[in-house]
């Protein structure tokens, strides 16, 4: 393996490394999406807003008497079905994140492999560098694209309980997708780095080195 090769699979490694930490942060924190100046009665509040996870959020309602905190679990609003989120589809979400996780540990072991070991021309040498990266992006553009589909169909509709609707509050069109998606996003571009890289490196390694043929010079003493 030359040194540019060693060098685009100890990167991949790196790629690999910040696509879990992206991805953990993402599927952890609770931010995938945030309501802000949510209305009463037509009136716009700037104290009330609402943002939430895959597994938790939170909701701050100004009901009259000043701002009131409300954590709330995503899985528990879905179980008394009173959630913004689709059960099955919030299934799918987390299994095609834990998926994704599963196929970039795999690269990154790939990576860590081949950054120390004879090069492998099978799917555990760099070559399968991007048959688990296409596979992790396949995984999480699922998960995004399910998302996006619960977002556009119910979440900007809607992010509040029947209660708080009977109160007047409405979050409709306030709904906006937050930090903890892009994370997501992120991760899946960073994924064609490595593919890119190594794309490069096989160009490199194909092309024909030119041949010097040696000029007989005594040909032209005569």
């Amino acid at each position: 393996m030359n040194i540019f090769r060693r060098v685009v699979v100890f990167f991949s490694l790196i790629v690999y490394v910040l696509v879990f930490a992206l991805v953990l942060t993402g599927l952890v924190t609770d931010y995938w999406i945030s309501s802000s100046s949510l209305e009463r009665n037509g009136k716009t509040l700037s104290s009330s807003f609402v943002h939430g996870g895959l597994f938790y959020g939170e909701r701050q309602l100004d009901w009259g008497l000043g701002p009131s905190h409300q954590y709330f679990s995503v899985y528990d609003e879905i179980t008394q079905k009173v959630g913004f989120m689709n059960k099955i589809l919030w299934i799918l979400i987390i299994f095609f994140i834990a998926l994704g996780l599963f196929w970039s540990f795999i690269g990154l072991m790939i990576s860590l492999l081949n950054t120390v070991a004879k090069e492998r021309k099978t799917i555990l040498g760099p070559s399968g560098i991007y048959l688990w990266s296409l596979l992790s992006v396949c995984s999480y553009s699922a998960a995004i694209f399910i998302f996006l589909l619960q977002y556009y169909s119910t979440i900007q509709k809607n992010v509040l309980l029947p209660d708080q609707l009977t109160a007047g509050f409405s979050s409709t069109n306030r709904t906006q997708l937050a930090f903890s998606f892009y994370l997501i996003v992120s991760a899946i571009g960073s994924l064609f780095i490595p593919m890119s890289l190594l794309c490069l490196s096989n160009s490199m390694q194909q092309r024909p080195k030119t041949k010097t043929i040696p000029m007989d010079t005594t040909v032209f003493m005569y």
